[in-house]
């Protein structure tokens, strides 16, 4: 029996979703949430930035001082994320 994803309610959509490992799932509209279930959520690969995101500010300023970036003390969370995607001088 397939699932009729139409005619599931944002939030349904959005549990099965998480339960088969989509990502981005939660910032979907309906229509792509739809659209991404019927696909078998192809894009399940995370980007660069997200082995990020889980690190403590200061863990991310030993990393940005590792690659010898000025100013790394003063940078926000933010900032030292965009400096270890992106490079020191952005």
């Amino acid at each position: 029996m397939s699932v009729k994803y139409e005619k599931l309610t944002l939030k349904d959509l959005r549990e099965k979703a998480k339960s088969k490992g989509c990502v981005g799932y939660s910032k979907m509209k309906k229509e792509e949430l739809v659209s991404q279930l019927k696909d078998g959520c192809t894009k399940k690969s995370k980007s660069p930035k997200s082995r990020y995101e889980k690190l403590s500010v200061s863990e991310l300023r030993v990393k940005v001082q590792k690659q010898g970036c000025p100013g790394y003390s003063k940078m926000n969370r933010e900032e030292l994320i965009k400096r270890l995607n992106k490079g020191c001088f952005v």
